[in-house]
């Protein structure tokens, strides 16, 4: 009886042993509860189960999305590979083991270093707007981790203008000159992917910066060329019209790039020269006055009352002409021993009380900063007039013999007549006859 009684706490022992070596049925997943991959890489998710002699695995996602990689199912562990890793992975994967009757699940969520992709920009309230509306543009991407944004703008010359680094670009009160391609630059630093997005910004504006320039200069010679530039930015494009105005008559000339270009100007070319530029936002307008010079031209000398005259008498030269600025004139006598240099009064010299020593040929210079011309005058000075005391008396004189003269002359015609009637004539008789 204690021998059966032996046996039988031996066995309850040996149970009790086996009870204490069997484990609870537990499972676990690895990696645990989070996982960041990159795409293309080979991601494996292992799930273990321990106390459970023949387990049953199964994988999904959270979602029911397709698992995107193969599972593998060993005696006390399953395992989902994903190979390569792709965009569709990012989830969260579920992995159910039921041993018996009894269910346990566990879950881990994948992430990917993706990105940046699917960059854009929405510009707000649009790419197309008035000048001082306020800008905003924003630089959106798909990137994990987020990406670094860096922001930028062409510039004239393919030259590139730095903004800040951050996904939203505002201009509080939009320029003229902040029109131009902006360029949004993402960069993830895990996955070293860069990527890029443009949109192009208007900002609608009157005509700016106007000007009107004159090369080389608004005054230059007869003969040069000279080009008169109309230039003006604005959104929409500037119209440009150049209008030459003289008086009351306007042309409207023909420019090429709003310039135009006249080869040899002339004096008529002289004048105001107006630009206007306008777009459907405002006009602006701006005039220059061309400057033509002409050296002296169409010269016209007078001598009063001739380059001859006598001595005592007062010579007068008068001289015209055509220049632009007015000219200057002097005249000066040749071969003389003192420089005598006369200045004009109006365009005018003279002479008073010539005498002989005035003779000889003079030289009327005409210029102005342009250029200069020279006109040759002969003046000759002859003879003496008699003094006023002296010319009386021989005019009485004179008169006196023509009154005598006379009378005689009409008796000897009388006679020579009447001589020629009779054959001979006697000049006391006849003249007897005659009284």
């Amino acid at each position: 009886m204690f021998k059966q009684m032996g046996r039988t706490s031996q066995t309850v022992l040996i149970i009790l042993y086996v009870l204490m070596d069997v484990k609870a049925f537990e499972m676990e997943i690895t990696p645990a509860d989070r996982v960041v991959e990159r795409i293309g890489a080979t991601l494996i998710l292992t799930c273990n189960t321990t106390g459970c002699a023949l387990p049953k695995f199964s994988w999904r996602t959270q979602m029911d999305y397709p698992l995107g990689g193969k599972v593998y199912n060993n005696k006390t562990h399953s395992t989902l590979t994903m190979n390569p890793v792709s965009a569709e992975n990012y989830n969260d994967y579920l992995c159910t083991v039921i041993c018996n009757k009894e269910k346990k699940e566990k879950s881990v969520k994948v992430e990917l270093y993706f990105g940046p992709q699917n960059t854009s920009i929405n510009a707000s309230p649009g790419n197309s707007l008035m000048e001082g509306h306020f800008l905003k543009l924003t630089c959106m991407t798909d990137s994990n981790p987020p990406a670094q944004v860096f922001w930028r703008k062409h510039l004239a010359k393919e030259t590139i203008q730095h903004f800040i680094e951050n996904s939203v670009l505002s201009i509080p009160h939009a320029h003229f000159t902040d029109s131009g391609q902006y360029i949004c630059e993402v960069v993830n630093p895990v996955t070293n992917k860069t990527e890029k997005a443009t949109t192009n910004i208007v900002i609608q504006a009157p005509p700016k910066n106007a000007s009107l320039m004159v090369f080389p200069s608004s005054s230059v010679k007869e003969g040069e060329s000279v080009t008169i530039s109309c230039s003006a930015t604005g959104v929409p494009a500037v119209q440009i019209i150049l209008e030459k105005k003289i008086g009351d008559v306007v042309t409207t000339l023909k420019t090429e790039d709003g310039k135009y270009t006249i080869d040899k100007v002339q004096p008529e070319d002289a004048g105001k020269y107006e630009c206007t530029f306008t777009n459907k936002f405002g006009n602006h307008s701006l005039d220059v006055e061309l400057d033509v010079k002409v050296p002296p031209q169409n010269i016209t000398v007078l001598v009063y009352p001739s380059e001859n005259v006598k001595e005592g008498e007062n010579v007068t030269i008068m001289c015209s002409t055509y220049s632009n600025p007015p000219s200057q004139m002097i005249l000066k006598k040749v071969n003389q021993d003192e420089e005598i240099i006369l200045p004009a009064v109006n365009g005018t010299f003279t002479l008073y009380n010539v005498t002989k020593n005035d003779t000889g040929r003079y030289l009327l210079d005409v210029f102005n900063e342009v250029g200069n011309n020279i006109k040759v005058i002969e003046i000759a000075v002859v003879g003496k007039l008699e003094k006023p005391d002296q010319i009386m008396p021989l005019m009485i004189a004179l008169s006196c013999v023509t009154a005598i003269a006379i009378p005689v002359v009409a008796i000897l015609i009388y006679v020579s007549r009447k001589a020629k009637i009779n054959g001979s004539y006697s000049l006391v008789k006849a003249l007897r006859l005659k009284v």
